[in-house]
C-alpha cells in the first residue's frame, strides 16, 4: 500500500543524515520531472512526425526554457537558493 512514508521523530537519525536524505529526494524529484518531460516531448515529436510536421514547426521553433533546480542554499536562510549557473 502506498501512502505517506512514516517518519520517526528522528530517533537514531542524525540531522546530517536527514539533510542528505532531503538533498537526495530533491535530486530524485528533479530527475524524475526531467525524464517525464523528455518522454512527453518525444511523444509529441512522434505525433507531429506522423502528421508530416516537425514539432519545432508547430511550436514556433523555440524550445521552452526550463528553470534549473536550485543547487545551493544560503547556510542561514534556506529560502535563498541559486543554481550556480552565472
Amino acid at each position: 500500500m502506498r501512502g505517506k512514508p512514516q517518519v520517526n521523530s528522528g530517533a537514531g537519525v542524525s540531522i546530517k543524515e536527514l539533510k542528505k536524505l532531503q538533498k537526495d529526494a530533491t535530486k530524485a524529484v528533479a530527475s524524475f520531472e526531467d525524464r517525464k518531460r523528455a518522454d512527453v516531448i518525444a511523444e509529441l515529436e512522434a505525433v507531429a512526425q506522423n502528421h508530416g510536421y516537425k514539432l519545432a514547426d508547430l511550436t514556433g521553433g523555440k524550445k521552452a526554457k526550463v528553470a534549473s533546480p536550485a543547487k545551493y542554499k544560503h547556510p542561514e536562510d534556506s529560502s535563498i537558493t541559486w543554481t550556480g549557473r552565472g
